[in-house]
């Protein structure tokens, strides 16, 4: 749809604007615009690769908006850093490499690096609303996904590594759910790989 014949239909009674948009952008299906994923941004907190020292203490958020699949980096403050903090990247689509794919959701999660024009990050985390809408949406985000994880783990550990794991988080499931809560599991697995 031209942009221009949307800013003119107003004016014009022979062409009225559409009642309902039906949009697939970046994946993710928005049928009326109204109850699509306008308002939903991933949030990820990153850092620079850079050689420079003092460029990597710097600490960044990068905000992925699900509806159009734009990308917008803010620099944390951090006093007497001497660094101007605020936006660092506009929002806008962000193309990923030389090939002229955009940044996609499914290439921002925990542990990845990615290139943002002239800038590359690491992504060291994601807040609790990014995971929650990953997890709930793991057949568009891979590393969200359980199974997957689950699957990533069982070939990275052995079957001792396992045993030594349910044995530290076994004891605090009292009522025999299956279920541990994730900080015990996290320092068993910390316990277990070092």
């Amino acid at each position: 749809m031209d942009p221009r014949w949307l800013e003119e239909s107003p004016k014009d009674p022979l062409h009225p604007l559409p009642t309902t948009v039906t949009t697939i952008v970046g994946g993710y299906h928005a049928r009326d615009i109204r109850d699509g994923y306008e308002n939903t941004i991933l949030r990820f907190g990153a850092r620079l690769i850079t050689e420079k020292e003092k460029d990597k203490e710097r600490e960044f958020v990068i905000n992925f908006y699900v509806f159009d699949s734009t990308v917008s980096v803010f620099e944390v403050p951090k006093l007497n850093s001497g660094l101007r903090a605020g936006m660092f990247l506009g929002r806008g689509l962000v193309v990923k490499g030389e090939n002229g794919d955009y940044v996609r959701g499914q290439d921002l999660y925990a542990g990845a690096t990615v290139k943002l024009n002239a800038h590359t990050f690491y992504i060291t985390h994601a807040d609790e609303f990014t995971l929650g809408f990953m997890e709930k949406h793991a057949d568009e985000f891979p590393q969200a996904n359980y199974n997957v994880a689950l699957d990533k783990a069982r070939h990275v550990l052995g079957h001792h590594e396992l045993t030594d794991i349910l044995k530290r988080v076994t004891p605090y499931d009292e009522n025999k759910t299956g279920f541990a809560p994730s900080n015990l599991v996290e320092n068993a697995l910390r316990g277990v790989l070092g």
